[in-house]
């Protein structure tokens, strides 16, 4: 984490402009949220969004990126109304509200749902989107790979909600 404000500060100093600003702000955010400080991150996520809305056409593949953070963030606060608003906001980026995504960003979008849908009991849904997501990566990164682990996570947890949730409290 500090690496990442270390890094938003020089490329400050140095004038960089919005969208690289924005892009270290949303990755600031993630690493936040993956460490439970899914609060802490809201501001950036904010800031990030407003620099790219004045940048980008909102179709923009890197519009999705604030969406997917925000569903992230609800669900680790436990936010049910937020996590299904933004299940909503990916559903239509999905659909075609957000065009030109690469397959990279189209699994970051389905797993965020995946895990989104798990966060409200929808197993089947998040399984669907979780297999969806997994397949991609594995076109995309060899075995191995974090990211192929991640997804392989999340959907084995879609697909096996019960026995993931008793190995956790064992």
């Amino acid at each position: 984490q500090a690496g990442d404000a270390q890094s938003l500060a020089l490329r400050e100093r140095l004038g960089a402009d919005a969208v690289s600003l924005a892009r270290v702000r949303m990755n600031m955010a993630r690493t936040l949220i993956e460490a439970g400080r899914a609060d802490a991150a809201q501001a950036l996520i904010t800031a990030a969004t407003a620099a790219r809305q004045q940048v980008l056409a909102p179709d923009h593949p890197d519009q999705v990126q604030a969406p997917v953070l925000r569903l992230l963030s609800a669900v680790a606060l436990g936010a049910a109304e937020d996590v299904a608003s933004n299940l909503v906001v990916l559903r239509a980026a999905l659909a075609g509200a957000i065009t030109g995504m690469s397959p990279l960003q189209q699994s970051q979008v389905e797993l965020a749902i995946a895990q989104g849908e798990l966060s409200l009991q929808g197993t089947d849904s998040a399984s669907e989107f979780a297999a969806s997501a997994h397949q991609r990566r594995t076109q995309l990164f060899p075995a191995g790979h974090p990211m192929l682990a991640q997804s392989a996570l999340v959907w084995a947890s879609a697909r096996w909600p019960l026995a993931i949730t008793s190995k956790r409290r064992n």
